[in-house]
């Protein structure tokens, strides 16, 4: 599971700005056969920010996916790597506002991930497992996003994106972490 929680205020003598968020990611996974696991991940999470009092930003998003783990033993030292894949998607609403109009944009999004990422995982005990990887080493995303303005003076936009990369020039998508194996 992934939590994360941010709150944060910054400040000076012209303005104000508040920025808080919340994520939740519980996965599950099923041994299927040895050094083979597939699981599901659900998530979703909410921002918000306010400048000055005179614009804010709400929003939200959910989403699922699904990967599959192939483990590798490195003899009877209790070291594993692995290589992770998965397919995850989300759907996002976020509402902007000025509080001097009645303007509002509300952005409707879709994103679909496909990543691969290698890692290292070490068997502390029979059911913890203390892993380290590169999150989305490898990636495709495709992302679709619509913009509705109630301004009429303003167009809608709807926008489409596809990108691939690689993560190998940013540590933050290097992450340190643990597994609980639940038995049965």
């Amino acid at each position: 599971m992934t939590l994360g929680i941010s709150n944060s205020k910054n400040s000076n003598d012209e303005s104000v700005s508040k920025q808080t968020n919340f994520g939740i990611s519980p996965v599950a996974g099923v041994a299927l056969k040895d050094n083979f696991v597939a699981g599901a991940s659900l998530n979703g999470g909410f921002s918000n920010y306010t400048y000055s009092n005179q614009t804010s930003q709400k929003g939200n998003n959910f989403g699922a996916g699904v990967f599959a783990r192939h483990y590798k033993n490195l003899g009877k030292s209790g070291f594993y790597i692995f290589l992770q894949n998965s397919l995850n998607a989300s759907f996002g609403e976020q509402r902007q506002r000025n509080t001097n109009s009645s303007d509002q944009i509300k952005i409707n999004s879709f994103t679909a991930v496909v990543s691969l990422y290698p890692g290292i995982s070490y068997a502390a005990t029979q059911k913890l497992h203390l892993e380290t990887g590169f999150n989305n080493l490898l990636y495709m995303n495709y992302s679709h996003e619509k913009r509705n303005n109630t301004n009429p003076a303003y167009a809608d936009t709807r926008t489409n994106s596809f990108s691939l990369g690689t993560s190998l020039n940013n540590l933050s998508s290097f992450y340190v972490g643990f597994r609980m194996l639940i038995a049965k």
